[in-house]
C-alpha cells in the first residue's frame, strides 16, 4: 500500500513539472507564430530588414524571413476583376439581411487559400 501511495505521488509530482515547463514554453512557442497586419509605405530596406511608415504614425522595422512574398495594393477598376479571378469583398450588413460592398480587393493567385473566410 505505501509502494503504492509513494508511486502515485512521484507520478503526480512529475506531472506537476512537466505541465509546469509546457506551461512556460507555449507562450514563446505562441508568440513567436503570431502575426500581425502592418499598413504602412515602405520607406527603405536594409538587408533583410524593411522600414515602414505606419499609416496611423511612428515607423516600425520589419524582419523578413528567407522565402517571404510580398504584396502590393493598387488602384483597380471593375474592368480589373476577370473570369476566375481570386477577390475578397468588404461587406456591411444592410437592414433588410444583405450586405453592400465597400471594398473589393484582387488577390493574387499565389494567395488563394491563404487567411479566406469571414471576420467581423
Amino acid at each position: 500500500m505505501f509502494w503504492r501511495t509513494y508511486v502515485a505521488h512521484i507520478t503526480a509530482r512529475l506531472a506537476a513539472s512537466i505541465a509546469f515547463v509546457v506551461a512556460l514554453a507555449l507562450p514563446s512557442a505562441f508568440a513567436q507564430q503570431q502575426s500581425q497586419r502592418i499598413v504602412g509605405t515602405i520607406e527603405g530596406v536594409d538587408g533583410p530588414t524593411l522600414v515602414v511608415k505606419m499609416h496611423e504614425g511612428g515607423e516600425v522595422k520589419v524582419a523578413l524571413i528567407e522565402n517571404v512574398s510580398v504584396f502590393g495594393v493598387v488602384s483597380a477598376t471593375l474592368a480589373d476583376i476577370t473570369p476566375g479571378a481570386f477577390i475578397g469583398v468588404g461587406a456591411v450588413p444592410q437592414s433588410d439581411g444583405s450586405q453592400r460592398a465597400i471594398q473589393v480587393t484582387i488577390f493574387a493567385d499565389v494567395q488563394r487559400g491563404l487567411g479566406e473566410g469571414h471576420r467581423p
